[in-house]
């Protein structure tokens, strides 16, 4: 078997299976243990998922409960890596986009069973309702004299913990059908219709947490769809579910219309926090826009399409919760 350069190089994201580093075996557990607290009177949580609930992100003040790393110092100490590698605690989010060192520490802090991240820090990143953080110990500077199966570039990392943080996972707003011809006549519509939208739930209901559509697409069309992974077949689904999630917001238009006020934990609240965290900060969008592109006003109309053209990346990115 031979290791090649490539896989050298990926190593920051391989399973751990297949790192290059066998003078380490052992210990990239050593942060298994590692726990997070996110406020001071609730218990440390193992992870990987740690729900936060919306009216508590302003509270975050987050603690990282460290495992014994005792031997681990040692064992580094004696592999030449011990005034090399640092403690990092990164953190990542997808909308808006942003990545971020949180905290570099020297053996000498992580020595402490406590570290308290910068709240501050923090509580920017939880914005996006969803985040990543990630507790690693990892060479903070090039080790080049490193012996056969050790790290040596600023970076790799010796042993890695992810705490995925936020709001309730996202759930599934609809299923998808598979509708043979037949079917269509039978159900009123044409030969040969794409697809129609069955409302089976409520989209302004407190804590709904059914399905609230089901997706009938015609068959042809589902096995073209859901039987080949090719980049014409990817770029077909952006289209018909950019389509599809407007004949959803269409379907309860005048639910929409008739609310004043999205009730809390609803389809309709996580729909417009997903519309606005997409349009970026030049755009704002909020219940009151989202009636009025509803209103048949063109202008918004076409930019809630943009808007949504940019979320309806998969299938599951829309199907998932707005």
């Amino acid at each position: 078997m031979t290791t090649t350069a490539p896989l050298a190089g990926a190593v920051r994201t391989e399973p751990r299976l297949v790192r290059p580093f066998f003078a380490l075996r052992g210990l990239d557990e050593a942060l298994d243990g590692a726990r997070l607290r996110l406020f001071p009177d609730d218990p440390p949580a193992d992870g990987p998922s740690i729900p936060l609930p919306p009216d508590r992100m302003g509270d975050v003040e987050p603690v990282v409960l460290l495992p014994s790393l005792e031997d681990v110092w040692q064992r580094l100490g004696k592999l030449g890596l011990r005034e090399t590698v640092r403690l990092v605690v990164t953190g990542f989010r997808e909308l808006p986009r942003l990545e971020t060192v949180v905290a570099t520490l020297p053996e000498s802090e992580v020595a402490r069973d406590e570290i308290h991240l910068p709240a501050q820090e923090v509580r920017l990143l939880f914005r996006g309702r969803r985040a990543e953080l990630r507790v690693a110990l990892c060479l903070d500077r090039d080790a080049a004299a490193a012996g056969p199966g050790l790290p040596r570039w600023k970076g790799h990392w010796i042993a890695s913990k992810r705490f995925r943080v936020g709001t309730t996972e996202e759930r599934r707003l609809f299923d998808v059908e598979r509708v043979e011809e037949e079917r269509w006549t039978q159900l009123g519509f044409p030969r040969e219709t794409l697809f129609r939208i069955e409302k089976v739930g409520a989209i302004d209901e407190e804590d709904e947490e059914g399905k609230i559509a089901v997706l009938q697409l015609h068959a042809s069309v589902y096995d073209k769809l859901f039987q080949r992974q090719d980049k014409a077949v990817r770029a077909a689904k952006t289209l018909l579910f950019e389509h599809v999630a407007l004949a959803i917001v269409d379907a309860f238009r005048t639910e929409i219309l008739e609310s004043e006020e999205p009730a809390p934990r609803s389809v309709l609240a996580g729909l417009v926090d997903r519309l606005s965290r997409a349009a970026g900060s030049g755009e704002r969008w909020d219940l009151e826009r989202l009636k009025k592109a509803l209103r048949d006003d063109d202008e918004d109309w076409q930019k809630l399409r943009a808007v949504f053209s940019r979320i309806s990346k998969s299938v599951e990115s829309v199907a998932r919760g707005f």
